[in-house]
């Protein structure tokens, strides 16, 4: 019995570290995805203030705004 109860223990421990690695990914996805909307953001402003398409695809290649492309189909 008391191997059995081992196996179990160990079945327990990797579903737990399967259960924050997922945790982990879902933050990530999160976090991306308010980050991305940030960078829209900043690229809404830059096309609102009149900047051109190259200075905001210069300042997306610096990975601070979104595309002037993708920020005028919005």
């Amino acid at each position: 019995m008391n191997n059995n109860v081992k196996k179990h223990s160990v079945h327990n421990q990797n579903e737990a570290k399967k259960s924050i690695v997922r945790l982990y990914y879902l933050i990530a996805r999160l976090q991306n995805k308010f980050v991305n909307q940030h960078k829209l953001e900043v690229g809404l402003y830059l096309m609102a203030s009149g900047a051109t398409w190259k200075s905001i695809d210069t300042i997306s290649s610096l990975e601070y705004s979104a595309y002037a492309k993708t920020v005028e189909e919005y």
